[in-house]
């Protein structure tokens, strides 16, 4: 199989300004969910997947100012997903421990650096507990917050970056088994790589330049060398910069590809079934997501784009049905909704 093709997309209601999205099963019911960070209504929306590529009516979970980003992870080691939500609103993370059948209870905030824009959750340390990385687009630094194991963290230990950042994504990028960062610079913009030493702590940024606002970034080997790479969205150049790693935590110069009008989200995975990666971007602009279908040599095809709602902020791809296809389930900002489709490559 190598064509693609997505469904139309179908709507479903979430609170106001939704930016972000994660997927999981949140109820143990084998069916993929999904949780949004709403920055105009300050909740978590969490739509309870039923299988068949369909969603049950949104519940919403209260956390502070502005919830701009999000991260899925089993925080207090009960098997159990856990959220971990970013308000740049109130410069902290809400942690939302999950219950198991779908809710969540509100287990404290944790303070960061100035307006959070982005987080992820990864063992840092090597203790076999779940941390987070934050990243505070306006302190231009990473705030690391190190898990107890018991659903509450350590207090941030903040790492200097470039200007504004807005993005950040976990790998091992010098193949020393220890997690990475790399952090989208939207006002320099630059990708800032902060390798970890193993113990939570992590060495100086080096930066490598992308292009004009980058504003997403993901992590997958797309020329298939066995070294990670990244794939950033530009917002202001309408492009995606793919930066080859070289196996010993650097890079090669970026080169570009073409997609729609202000990209604002990306996300990776192999959506024809070819056995290459491939990237999905959710374009703000448009109203849009364009998918570049990767070659196997990190190079990729000219983007084929499908519709969505108004203002795409976030993007993720699961398989929603069960059909073993990767579907998208994107955010959109604007009609205050996600649209999912379905992949029927």
């Amino acid at each position: 199989m190598s064509s693609l093709s997505f469904k139309s997309a179908k709507n479903f209601k979430v609170g106001d300004d939704p930016e972000a999205i994660v997927a999981a099963d949140f109820n143990g019911d084998g069916f993929i969910d999904l949780a949004v960070a709403n920055s105009g209504s300050d909740n978590v929306s969490i739509l309870l997947g039923k299988g068949d590529g369909t969603f049950k009516k949104s519940k919403n979970f209260k956390v502070l100012k502005h919830p701009d980003a999000i991260a899925a992870a089993d925080f207090n080691l009960d098997g159990r997903v856990d959220l971990a939500v970013a308000n740049r609103g109130t410069d902290n993370v809400t942690i939302l421990l999950g219950n198991g059948d779908g809710t969540f209870q509100n287990a404290g905030n944790y303070n960061v650096c100035k307006y959070p824009a982005a987080i992820v959750a990864a063992d840092f340390n090597g203790d076999a507990f779940p941390d987070l990385a934050v990243a505070n687009q306006g302190s231009n630094n990473v705030s690391i917050l190190l898990g107890n194991g018991n659903g509450t963290f350590q207090a941030a230990v903040d790492y200097l970056v470039s200007k504004h950042p807005a993005a950040i994504t976990a790998a091992d990028f010098n193949g020393d088994v220890f997690p990475d960062l790399a952090v989208a610079n939207r006002g320099s913009d630059n990708v800032s790589i902060l390798l970890g030493n193993g113990n939570g702590t992590f060495q100086a940024a080096v930066d490598y330049l992308v292009r004009e606002h980058p504003a997403a970034i993901t992590a997958a080997d797309f020329n298939g060398d066995g070294f990670i790479d990244l794939a950033v969205a530009n917002r202001c150049s309408d492009n995606v910069s793919i930066l080859l790693g070289n196996g010993n935590g650097t890079f090669q110069n970026e080169i570009s590809f073409k997609v729609r009008e202000r990209p604002d989200a990306i996300t990776h995975a192999d959506f024809n079934g070819d056995g290459k990666i491939d990237l999905a971007v959710a374009n703000r602009g448009s109203d849009n997501v364009s998918i570049l279908q990767g070659k196997g040599n990190g190079t990729f095809k000219k983007a084929n784009n499908f519709k969505v709602g108004d203002k795409p902020s976030g993007i993720i791809a699961a398989d929603f049905n069960g059909d073993g296809k990767l579907d998208l389930a994107v955010s959109n900002r604007g009609s205050d909704n996600v649209s999912i489709l379905l992949n029927n490559s």
